[in-house]
């Protein structure tokens, strides 16, 4: 019989190993993107110049 407190940190833990698969797949694929946007607002063309 699983007790409540045991219940509880296998549900933390499942919880905190899916955040943590996300944040492991998310993460490139956030800073990828506002490094697009960061770029697409800069002018580095006028810089280059």
């Amino acid at each position: 019989m699983i007790s409540i407190s045991d219940y509880f940190l296998l549900l933390l833990l499942t919880g905190g190993g899916l955040l943590l698969l996300t944040v492991t797949i998310l993460a490139p694929v956030l800073i990828w993107s506002t490094y697009r946007i960061i770029v697409r607002s800069y002018p580095y063309k006028k810089v280059l110049k």
